[in-house]
């Protein structure tokens, strides 16, 4: 009996974990990937190192590549290595786009440990939002990407 207890309880968890996945599809997270937290959100990916400190946290949204629908990572040192784009500021790894300032500015304000900080990647560039990383305002932030990257 308490065996039979026991896998309804795991069936009920697993259902309601389900079910918290489909309510929430702008949150998920990829198992099996250290240190690694993966949002998608349509032609929007984020990846969130958690092996950093909260005040440092670092999550890169990029657009999601047509011809690269399936993106398998292992590591997110391994995301930051193979990326394209990718710049190196000390023991800081970043995506960034081409622009120098760009880079140095959220480099060293990610080093520095200042507030959390969200670049959307578009395709002239990166926008910068700062913001308490939320589940709602990340949301908040891909609509807004979003309604950007569509205006001319």
């Amino acid at each position: 009996m308490k065996v039979l207890s026991h896998a309804l309880t795991c069936l009920a968890l697993v259902a309601l974990t389900w079910a918290d996945a489909a309510l929430d599809p702008i949150y998920a997270e990829v198992g099996g990937l250290a240190g690694v937290e993966h949002i998608n959100a349509g032609n929007y990916q984020a990846y969130f190192d958690r092996n950093v400190g909260t005040k440092t946290q670092l999550w890169t949204i990029y657009r999601k590549p047509c011809s690269n629908s399936a993106l398998h990572l292992k590591t997110w040192r391994e995301f930051v290595r193979d990326a394209p784009n990718k710049y190196t500021y000390g023991q800081t790894e970043c995506l960034m786009d081409e622009t120098r300032t760009v880079k140095d500015k959220f480099c060293q304000k990610h080093e520095r440990g200042g507030y959390p900080t969200i670049l959307l990647r578009k395709d002239n560039g990166w926008v910068e939002v700062k913001a308490q990383l939320t589940k709602e305002l990340f949301s908040a932030a891909i609509t807004t990407a979003k309604s950007t990257a569509a205006s001319p």
